[in-house]
């Protein structure tokens, strides 16, 4: 799970997401389990996370970590909860985040069941950018709610995303279809 975890913040950092206020869902489920046993939270706002990036530019030498480091830039707030005992975690609850945040427009991208593992990627996006990103994973032992805000554009996204594909020959994170119908959108 752990593994997972690190992947999915890595994901997180290529989709820095919205500049509007977080989302009603997220608060709610936010504020209903944050004071669980064995929760923990913590909330970046944006100009720890421009400093952080801005230190970070300093110490990088190649293009695609300048490139990232420029979407990180684009990030305005981050919220983390953490939970050990996932069991303490409701389903009726979880599918209630999930029907709210599809009622505040937010598209599934990434949905991986792997036994009791799960975790969910959505991603809200307006007027060609990326506003907002949510994470949710679950195993037995383990939660993680990630919600990011920020106003990265879909096209500054896209190109990352392939020139990480042509460099280091890694499988693409989000598939091809879903980047290409964006694009179309956009062009549209």
């Amino acid at each position: 799970m752990k593994n997972y975890i690190v992947a999915l913040l890595y994901i997180g950092c290529l989709f820095p997401l919205a500049s509007q206020a977080q989302t009603k869902a997220v608060n709610h489920f936010y504020k209903d389990y944050k004071k669980t046993e064995g929760a923990q939270k913590f909330t970046l706002p944006g100009w720890i996370i421009d400093l952080g990036a801005g230190i970070g530019k300093m110490s990088v030498e190649s293009e695609e970590e300048k490139e990232i480091l420029k979407l990180v830039k684009k990030i305005n707030k981050i919220k983390v909860l953490s939970i050990e005992a996932a069991d303490e975690i409701k389903q009726k609850d979880l599918n209630k985040l999930y029907r709210g945040l599809e009622k505040e427009s937010f598209e599934k991208l990434i949905q991986v069941k792997d036994g009791n593992q799960r975790m969910n990627l959505m991603i809200r996006e307006k007027k060609g950018r990326l506003k907002n990103f949510v994470l949710v994973a679950k195993d037995e032992g383990e939660f993680i709610l990630v919600s990011i805000k920020s106003k990265i554009s879909m096209n500054m996204l896209n190109a990352l995303i392939k020139k990480l594909n042509e460099d280091f020959e890694v499988d693409m994170l989000i598939p091809e279809e879903i980047l290409e119908e964006k694009e179309e959108k956009l062009q549209v």
